[in-house]
């Protein structure tokens, strides 16, 4: 059995939110409407305050794409979404890409777990030469995207169970695999494998890091010293 490298994208490669800079990218680009932006916006920050739970967050996520690309071609939003990718790299921690360099070396076989658009992730996947992407899909209807979603946000599809069901088509060891992310949101993640890490985390998320076993990366500059040890 292989094993993989479970990686969030958000605040854990990305210094940022990808969905947001991207969003903006395609509204510079004319064409876009910029009223889901600004729901978007205005949502994230309510999530702070109120603590919303992840599978509400996804879905107002996921809302707020499908709006924006809705009525939208593909051959539109794909070539544009590429151009984003290509500027965005300025973005990703100094860490990201040796990071994934030295999973490979190691055997791992590197898997992205967002709530990006899948093509995004795709694009993402392709620059930081990753195996493989596990994204949010959108529904396509003769070449045009509907705005509908088609993923749940039932417990049972939380990254944890996404990781689990790829673990199962693919003949991934969990066991010898390693997940890492940044927010509670990735707990569950981070405990359905052998090693777990957490890194650019509130205090809160800490503790709960450590009861579940993770190991918590307080600075940037140890992740690839602990990555040499895995």
């Amino acid at each position: 059995m292989q094993k993989a490298a479970f990686l969030d994208l958000d605040h854990t490669l990305y210094n940022g939110y990808l969905f947001q800079d991207w969003m903006e990218f395609l509204i510079s680009q004319g064409g876009f409407s910029k009223k889901v932006l600004v729901s978007l916006d205005l949502k994230l920050l309510l999530n702070r305050l109120s603590g919303l739970d992840y599978f509400k967050a996804s879905e107002d996520v996921a809302k707020a794409i499908g709006g924006i690309i809705k009525g939208h071609k593909t051959a539109e939003v794909f070539p544009v979404t590429l151009e984003f990718v290509k500027s965005a790299n300025r973005n990703f921690y100094d860490y990201a890409i040796p990071a994934i360099k030295k999973l490979k070396t190691d055997g791992f076989r590197i898997i992205l777990v967002t709530n990006e658009a899948d093509f995004l992730a795709e694009y993402i996947k392709d620059y930081l030469e990753a195996d493989d992407a596990l994204g949010l899909d959108f529904e396509i209807k003769n070449g045009v995207f509907t705005g509908k979603g088609l993923n749940d946000y039932s417990g049972k599809n939380s990254k944890a169970g996404t990781i689990r069901e790829y673990a199962d088509k693919n003949n991934i060891n969990l066991e010898k695999s390693l997940a890492m992310g940044d927010s509670e949101a990735d707990l569950k993640m981070l405990e359905a494998v052998g090693k777990g890490y957490l890194i650019n985390a509130d205090e809160k998320t800490k503790e709960k890091a450590k009861a579940l076993r993770a190991t918590v990366i307080n600075e940037e500059s140890q992740i690839l010293q602990i990555i040499t040890q895995t």
